[in-house]
């Protein structure tokens, strides 16, 4: 609360951060079925990882720069 009187939004989004499992259904469907809360950041994480490896090694072939 940063004395606005926005004491209600605060809370709601409190709310929303807090109530949902891990297992509940995320909103959107995909093609291969129903995703997860759980799934989101597993995915993001996940796709992170594939990518960084080959975009690290473009960044050493620019710059001669290995392991940073």
């Amino acid at each position: 609360m940063d004395g606005r009187g926005d004491a209600a939004p605060a809370g709601k989004k409190r709310r929303l951060v807090a109530e949902p499992e891990p297992t509940t259904p995320a909103r959107r469907e995909r093609e291969e079925g129903t995703s997860t809360l759980r799934w989101i950041p597993h995915h993001l994480i996940q796709e992170t990882a594939r990518h960084d490896g080959p975009l690290d090694i473009l960044r050493e072939l620019a710059d001669g720069t290995v392991g940073s």
